[in-house]
C-alpha cells in the first residue's frame, strides 16, 4: 500500500519534458491532428481532446492526481470551487425535483439553490447539518433526487454524519453530493462513506498559495457522463498554468496542513481561556459538538474554525477588534499560507438552524496560516485590548 505522503509527491507525474520532475506546462487553444482519421476520432469519438478547452497534459496530470488520492472513478477539473458545485447540480437535477441541502453550506451554493434552481422548478429544503439519519429520512419526499452535504460547514464548521446520511439517501434512491474541501484528500475518502459525487475547491489547501481559483468534481461512473457533458456545454476551462500551480501546491499540502493544524490548536488553547469567546467551533477540538462525528469520518483536521464572540461584543467592538488585527487579512477564501478572518452573523443566512443563532451573535471565521502561533496570539491579544472600550457592560 502506498501511503498518502508518497502519493502526494508521485501522483500525476510523467516522464515527459526531458525527464523533468514536474509535468511541462502546456499553453494551447487549437489542437492539431495528424490525419483525417485522427480528427474524426477526436471530434466524434471524444477519446482525445478535440479542443484545448477539454484539457491538456498538464491539466490531466492534476486531474489524475486528485482522483487517485480519493480513489475516484472519474474526475473533472472546473474553473472554480463554485463551478464544482453548480455543474453537477445542473447535470443531475431536472424540473420538478426536490433537493435536501445542509443549512451550513457555502453561501454561493445556497444562492445557486435559492435563485437558479428555484427558477428551474427545483425545490430546496435546508436541513440541520447535525441531523440524525432517521430525522433526515422524514424530510425525503417521493421527488427528492439529491442530498447535498458539506462537512464541516463553511462558516460555522458543523460536522455531519456522512455515512449515515448517505445510507438513508441511497435507501430512497437519492444521489449524494459532498463538499469535502475542509478535509482535503488527506483526511477523508468520500466514496468509502457512500458519497456519489465529491467536490472540492482546489483553490484552498491543494493550491495552497492564494493564487489559483479552481475546483474538482469526482464521481461514480453512473453519474460522471452527465457531469462531464454539462461541464463541456457550459464552457468549463482550466489552463495549464493554473494546473501547474495547483500541482506544485499539492506536493507540499501534507506538511503545510500538518503545521497549520499544530498552529491552530495552540491558538485555540489560548482563545479557550479568553472571556471574549463564547464558543469555539472546530470539530477536532474535544469540546466541539461534532467531535465524535469528526473522529468517525476523518483522520485529521484543517486550520479553519469559527469563534462565537460573547454578547458583550457590540458592532463597534467587533469592528474595532477586526480593524486592529495586523497579521490577519480580512477576506474570503482560506487554505493558503496566511491567516485570515471573516466576521459574520449566522442568523442572517440560516433557516433550518436559525433558532440556535436567535441571539444574533457576532462570529469570526478564522483561518490560521503558517505564521508563528506566538505572533498570532500576540496579535489577537492586542486586538482584544483595542476592542475593550466598546464592549457592552450590563
Amino acid at each position: 500500500m502506498t501511503h498518502i505522503a508518497t502519493s502526494l509527491v508521485t501522483a500525476g507525474r510523467t516522464h515527459e519534458g526531458f525527464g523533468s520532475v514536474n509535468p511541462p506546462i502546456y499553453r494551447a487553444s487549437t489542437i492539431l491532428f495528424d490525419s483525417f482519421d485522427g480528427f474524426c476520432e477526436g471530434y466524434y469519438g471524444r477519446t482525445t481532446p478535440a479542443y484545448a478547452r477539454q484539457g491538456n497534459p498538464t491539466v490531466f496530470a492534476l486531474r489524475d492526481a486528485l482522483g487517485a488520492l480519493i480513489d475516484a472513478e472519474h474526475t473533472v477539473l472546473t474553473s472554480s470551487g463554485l463551478s464544482a458545485v453548480t455543474i453537477p447540480l445542473l447535470a443531475l437535477l431536472r424540473q420538478g425535483d426536490h433537493v435536501l441541502v445542509a443549512d451550513a453550506v457555502y453561501g454561493p451554493t445556497r444562492a445557486m439553490c435559492d435563485h437558479v434552481l428555484h427558477k428551474m422548478g427545483i425545490e430546496t429544503t435546508y436541513y440541520n447539518p447535525m441531523i440524525t439519519p432517521d430525522d433526515l429520512e422524514a424530510l425525503i419526499r417521493p421527488n427528492t433526487r439529491l442530498v447535498f452535504l458539506e462537512a464541516p460547514g463553511s462558516m460555522t464548521i458543523e460536522m455531519q454524519d456522512i455515512a449515515g446520511v448517505c445510507a438513508v439517501a441511497h435507501k430512497h434512491g437519492c444521489i449524494t453530493m459532498l463538499d469535502y474541501t475542509w478535509a482535503t484528500p488527506l483526511y477523508i475518502k468520500p466514496f468509502a462513506l457512500g458519497v456519489d459525487v465529491a467536490i472540492q475547491a482546489v483553490t484552498k489547501y491543494v493550491a495552497g498559495h492564494s493564487d489559483v481559483v479552481m475546483g474538482a468534481v469526482s464521481a461514480r461512473t453512473q453519474h460522471f457522463h452527465a457531469i462531464s457533458k454539462m461541464a463541456a456545454m457550459l464552457g468549463n476551462y482550466v489552463t495549464g498554468d493554473e494546473a501547474a500551480l495547483a500541482l506544485r501546491g499539492l506536493r507540499s499540502m501534507k506538511v503545510r496542513i500538518e503545521q497549520q493544524q499544530k498552529n491552530i490548536m495552540e491558538v485555540l488553547a489560548w482563545l479557550k481561556q479568553r472571556p471574549e469567546i463564547a464558543e469555539i467551533l472546530y470539530p477536532p477540538h474535544p469540546d466541539d459538538a461534532g467531535h465524535s462525528l469528526w473522529k468517525k469520518h476523518m483522520s485529521g483536521g484543517a486550520s479553519l474554525c469559527a469563534l462565537v464572540l460573547n454578547p458583550s461584543f457590540t458592532h463597534e467592538a467587533t469592528r474595532a477588534w477586526c480593524d486592529a488585527l495586523k497579521l490577519f487579512g480580512m477576506g474570503f477564501s482560506w487554505g493558503g499560507y496566511e491567516s485570515l478572518i471573516v466576521p459574520f452573523r449566522p442568523k442572517e443566512v440560516r433557516t433550518a438552524t436559525a433558532q440556535k443563532w436567535e441571539s444574533d451573535p457576532w462570529c469570526i471565521r478564522m483561518h490560521i496560516g503558517l505564521e508563528d502561533p506566538r505572533d498570532v496570539i500576540a496579535d489577537l491579544e492586542q486586538a482584544f485590548a483595542r476592542a475593550t472600550p466598546f464592549l457592552c457592560r450590563k
